[in-house]
């Protein structure tokens, strides 16, 4: 990551004022320009992403800050939480630091697998339950809460449902591998890993 001390932009600005005022509305507008687009290229490139390798249609997912992880350590500790920031050989989640030699596991989404199964869980939940309440409103005519023709088919549904949603969450093994690695996207010189977080 890149730290850009407030006052330089302070300064910047003053010297750009006095140079505003003497200037034509033309050289105005060059400079304002000149000064947004240094400002963007130093957001757009000053960041660092943890990329993880792994088979399937997409064979790389990358995970910015404020991205949300889900990891095993060495030591079998599950850490899961949001992605603060990107170092050189170590992340941050949740003002822990962790290092990337750490890590053992790395769980990631089927996000279209997770949103099947979601979608048949509640379905199947959603039509026995209509199913019941209408039963019971009719007691006395039909006898009976749960109906054959239906608790069956809701319960394959959930089930199924249940299985997909399980099966939505990918385990990746990075230990001793090079699956799992931090990749530099800024030419400019970054900020060194630190040690203690609560020191930035």
């Amino acid at each position: 990551m890149i730290s850009v001390r407030v006052s330089s932009y302070i300064i910047c600005d003053a010297y750009l004022y006095k140079m505003l005022v003497t200037s034509t509305p033309i050289k105005q507008l060059s400079l304002t320009f000149i000064l947004l687009l240094i400002m963007s290229v130093q957001v757009v490139f000053s960041q660092h992403t943890l990329g993880l390798d792994k088979s399937g249609k997409v064979k790389r997912i990358h995970y910015y800050a404020g991205d949300h992880l889900k990891i095993k350590l060495l030591d079998k500790e599950k850490v899961s939480g949001t992605l603060d920031v990107i170092y050189d050989s170590s992340f941050i989640i949740d003002g822990r630091i962790i290092l990337l030699s750490e890590v053992s596991t790395v769980y990631s989404t089927r996000k279209t697998m997770r949103f099947f199964g979601g979608a048949l869980m509640v379905s199947g939940t959603f039509y026995f339950g209509i199913d019941a309440i209408n039963n019971i409103l009719n007691y006395e005519a039909r006898g009976y809460v749960f109906s054959n023709s239906v608790w069956l088919p809701s319960a394959i549904m959930v089930g199924t449902g249940g299985i997909l949603y399980l099966l939505s969450v990918r385990r990746t093994k990075v230990i001793g591998k090079s699956n799992f690695r931090i990749f530099n996207t800024t030419p400019i010189p970054i900020k060194p890993d630190v040690t203690n977080p609560t020191e930035e």
